[in-house]
């Protein structure tokens, strides 16, 4: 029984050590974003930005999937790399959202996802139950919900929409908690160096927290207009 009280002390503190340094890499990725994004807005860039949005979403989705098949065998510092370079070809395509939403409309989107954000983590941290078995449930949501919208791109449906914005920032809610309950599991496994764990799940949560702004800062603006 002692062993066991201490094998769970060790485990508290390494988990809380990884979570530390997961939130400090997920910090640094949102504001190099932001800086990007401001920078580029400030210098007019972002209207051609505008016109190269397709090829940056692909560079996109090639770079997390070099980010997830380099995870084993590269360096952490390669994997670190991979992460920011992600994070401001990010910031591009996010200098846009200053032409099309108003900076206080901007402002609340942030405050409130940072709000939901902490609470779903805290949710995610503390619950002592094996919630893995939603990652399933929650991947085909977002395909479903990713289907729906370039179907709606050609028929522009506002009720369909409205209803992808729920969707999606619901399947985002789930995935921050699980992805932080996905954290704890990994801190403790070994299988991953500790640094490796806290950028790889830096990315993680650094896409949810994008993802809960982006469908946030769309409700808001929609019922502020």
């Amino acid at each position: 029984m002692e062993e066991f009280n201490n094998y769970s002390e060790v485990s508290s503190v390494d988990t809380s050590k990884t979570l530390i340094q997961t939130f400090f890499w997920m910090f640094l990725g949102l504001v190099s974003t932001a800086l990007v994004a401001v920078v580029t807005y400030n210098s007019d860039a972002f209207i051609d930005i505008i016109s190269m949005w397709p090829l940056l979403a692909i560079i996109e989705v090639v770079l997390v999937l070099v980010f997830h098949g380099t995870l084993r065998k590269a360096s952490a510092s390669v994997v670190t790399a991979i992460f920011f370079i992600y994070s401001m070809v990010n910031g591009l395509t996010f200098s846009a959202i200053f032409a099309v939403y108003d900076l206080g409309t901007i402002a609340y989107a942030f405050f409130a996802t940072a709000a939901l954000f902490g609470g779903l983590a805290l949710v995610g941290y503390k619950t002592q139950r094996d919630i893995s078995n939603i990652g399933t449930i929650l991947f085909v949501g977002l395909i479903v919900g990713l289907v729906l919208s370039i179907f709606n791109i050609f028929i522009g449906s506002d009720g369909l929409s409205i209803m992808l914005d729920w969707l999606i920032l619901a399947i985002f809610c789930g995935y921050t908690a699980y992805d932080i309950n996905k954290l704890k599991q990994m801190a403790t496994s070994g299988e991953y160096p500790e640094e490796k764990v806290a950028i790889y799940c830096a990315l993680e949560l650094y896409l949810d927290f994008i993802n809960l702004f982006i469908r946030i800062l769309r409700i808001l603006s929609r019922a502020r207009e």
